[in-house]
């Protein structure tokens, strides 16, 4: 008989937590123009570099995002993808296909043309 069955609290599962938490950090792995990369998954990313990435896109703070973006997808991958020519639009889908596999709120990628931020 289950415990939430009898009126007792169900115990907390930290087999099945440690499990998740384990799973989650595996890196996001994903291919563009037939070149595979890998990100640091975006479970175990700040929390501070999205609402600072969001800023950045609000302010149109370019090189910020640029920043922002290498520091959360890690600079060779971002690199890559500059060099590969990726956009605002392939980060935000980026970002967004990372949310949607690791569980991270959806950060606003930058909207204009990556590349322009290179240096």
């Amino acid at each position: 008989m289950s415990g939430a069955a009898n009126g007792q609290p169900v115990p907390f599962n930290l087999d099945a937590a440690a499990a998740a938490i384990e799973q989650a950090s595996a890196p996001f792995v994903f291919e563009y123009k037939g070149r595979v990369y890998q990100m640091r998954n975006p479970a175990l990313v700040r929390l501070a570099i999205q609402e600072d990435l969001a800023k950045a896109v609000k302010d149109e703070d370019e090189e910020r995002q640029a920043e922002l973006m290498a520091e959360m997808i890690g600079k060779e991958t971002y690199r890559g993808l500059l060099d590969a020519g990726a956009t605002g639009a392939t980060l935000q889908a980026l970002t967004k296909a990372a949310a949607e596999a690791g569980g991270v709120p959806n950060s606003s990628a930058p909207s204009r043309r990556a590349s322009a931020t290179r240096r």
